[in-house]
C-alpha cells in the first residue's frame, strides 16, 4: 500500500492515524479467528482469513485490506483484545 495514501487514512471510530499491520499481528488474528475468538466492532464473529490489514494507532482495531483495498468501514473494524 502506497505510505502516502496510508498518510492520509484515519480510524473511522478512533480518528487516529492507521499504519500497517506487522506479519506477526496478521497471524496473530489469523489463530484467532480460526478458534473463533476474533470478532467485528459489533459483536459478530470474523469468519475470513485476514491477508494484511492496517491497525489504529492505539492497537485497537485492525482493518483489512484486500489487492491494496482497506476496508474502512467501522463494522467490519476488528476489535483487537
Amino acid at each position: 500500500m502506497d505510505k502516502k495514501f496510508l498518510n492520509r487514512l484515519k480510524c473511522p471510530i478512533t480518528g487516529q492515524n492507521l499504519r500497517l499491520s506487522k506479519k506477526i499481528s496478521v497471524d496473530h488474528v489469523n489463530q484467532g479467528i480460526h478458534k473463533g475468538k476474533v470478532k467485528f466492532f459489533h459483536g459478530a464473529i470474523v469468519n475470513e482469513k485476514i491477508e494484511t490489514g492496517i491497525i489504529n494507532e492505539g492497537s485497537t482495531y485492525l482493518y483489512m485490506v484486500k489487492d491494496d483495498i482497506p476496508c474502512l468501514i467501522a463494522d467490519k473494524a476488528i476489535f483487537l483484545e
